[in-house]
């Protein structure tokens, strides 16, 4: 009886450590988890960080170009500062020199209001 019951001693510390041994084998793996989650969290974190910052700059890239075919490239100060050389349709077409210029054709100039105009010698008599 006493032998059965050493033995039976000797299998309880024997299932003791056995399952102590399991259990800190569990903690193990949980905390190796848990270190492989946390860099996971880490490492998403930092890529919707980094995806957000590019789709930002492209957003803000395609507006400046949308701004300058629409708007500012229409004036040749800011051209000339960006150093563009292709230029807008308006300034393509070549002026017309003077030679060219049919005579009885007038300069171009602003048009003038009604107090501006002299009256023609024709029309006052």
């Amino acid at each position: 009886m006493l032998a059965h019951s050493l033995l039976s001693c000797a299998a309880v510390e024997q299932t003791k450590l056995t399952a102590l041994a399991v259990f800190h084998a569990v903690v193990a793996v949980r905390s190796g988890t848990a270190a492989v989650k946390m860099w996971q969290s880490v490492g998403l974190t930092l890529l919707v960080i980094v995806a957000t910052l590019v789709c930002a700059l492209l957003f803000m890239m395609f507006g400046w170009y949308v701004v300058w075919q629409l708007f500012l490239s229409k004036f040749k100060f800011l051209r000339e500062l960006v150093g563009d050389a292709s230029t807008p349709q308006a300034d393509s077409q070549p002026s017309e020199t003077k030679s060219e210029r049919p005579t009885n054709a007038p300069a171009r100039s602003r048009p003038r209001t009604a107090r501006q105009r002299v009256a023609s010698p024709e029309s006052t008599s």
